[in-house]
């Protein structure tokens, strides 16, 4: 969204202030968290990007997060007034680049009720919203913080009679599976999603156009004559368009959640969830390796009975059917406990081997 070039044209206005008296500004009173603003071009609204980028105000620190970049900037702030009715943030880049100038932010209210400002910079004027105000802007999507990738989920719905309601309007769905996964008799839904963002959308060499969106996942409860969200990850799976982004479909079988990743042709993963302790648990993996059509070794873990399970073809030159598999069995032990369903970020980084080691 921001270019290295605008943001280094953004630091270098400097507040001018000639011919204005200037008077002292407590910057601590404005509000501390702000997500940016675009024109909807419907009646001069505004809406919040798929991809917003972020402003904090903390201490003596202005932080900015340019999310489509994947770039942050940590300003510190060694003075601030006003203008008539401007603000002039004065502030000193340390991070990414150790600046000995300082440079200003301008700051003018839009609409304070709604939480609205604008940050001016050269050149080009940003529009921001507190975040306490997002509720009030209907087309709020999914974002995230770039340092801890906190999930946010702002204006969707996370009750309804029909679960494809609990699904952001940036985010299209594959496919949806029932099945009862707490136990409480009724089916539950789980959705296979992927994000519809244009920017990621890229020219390729021997295509015309690839779709470069990731793809997530979105589980309800029914709870009456409804759906309750218990858990939205919109970009835990890569597109199936780039290299090793692979299949992905899922099922609920035995009260657990089974999904499917394959990212290759020639190995799968398969990663069981048991509902447990209010959230969804790792509790069994199965890893699948081949050489088509043969099956090299196939890995089986229990993280409750905490046992591994190996099968090696000891006949390379087996056909399908035909392979002759030596059975091994270890003791594990888990890194840092049991494995949660929000605490894989993204399946084609994840590495099974992380959450254990063989005794």
């Amino acid at each position: 969204m921001k270019k290295t070039a605008i943001i280094l044209s953004v630091l270098a206005l400097l507040a001018s202030g000639c011919g204005n008296k200037n008077v002292p500004f407590d910057y601590s009173t404005l509000p501390t968290r702000w997500t940016e603003l675009m024109p909807t071009g419907v009646d001069g609204e505004f809406a919040v990007c798929d991809e917003a980028d972020e402003v904090r105000i903390e201490g003596n620190e202005i932080t900015f997060d340019y999310v489509a970049a994947g770039e942050r900037w940590v300003l510190e702030i060694l003075d601030s007034y006003l203008i008539n009715d401007t603000i002039v943030l004065n502030a000193r880049p340390t991070y990414p680049y150790q600046e000995e100038r300082t440079f200003s932010w301008k700051f003018v209210w839009l609409d304070r009720e709604r939480g609205i400002a604008e940050w001016i910079s050269a050149p080009e004027v940003d529009t921001f919203v507190t975040d306490e105000n997002l509720s009030k802007f209907p087309e709020v999507n999914c974002f995230y913080d770039i340092e801890d990738r906190t999930k946010r989920l702002v204006n969707v719905e996370t009750k309804s009679k029909n679960p494809e309601d609990l699904v952001s309007s940036i985010d299209t769905i594959l496919k949806k599976f029932a099945g009862d996964l707490n136990k409480d008799g009724k089916d539950d839904c789980v959705l296979l999603t992927k994000q519809t963002r244009k920017s990621a959308f890229v020219t390729d060499e021997y295509y015309e156009e690839l779709d470069r969106n990731r793809r997530g996942l979105v589980i309800a409860f029914k709870e009456g004559e409804e759906y309750n969200t218990v858990l939205a990850i919109p970009d835990c799976f890569p597109s199936e368009n780039i290299d090793d982004g692979g299949y992905v479909t899922a099922e609920i079988k035995k009260g657990n959640l089974l999904i499917y990743y394959g990212p290759g042709r020639y190995n799968w993963y398969q990663y069981t969830f048991r509902y447990r302790n209010s959230d969804f648990e790792l509790i069994g993996y199965d890893q699948s390796s081949d050489r088509e059509p043969v099956t090299e070794s196939i890995i089986s873990i229990n993280f409750l009975t905490k046992k591994k399970q190996t099968l090696d073809n000891t006949n390379p030159d087996a056909d399908s059917g035909g392979e002759v598999f030596e059975e091994t069995w270890q003791d594990i032990e888990l890194t840092n406990g049991i494995v949660k369903l929000t605490d894989i970020e993204g399946f084609d980084d994840f590495r099974i081997n992380s959450c254990y080691v063989e005794k």
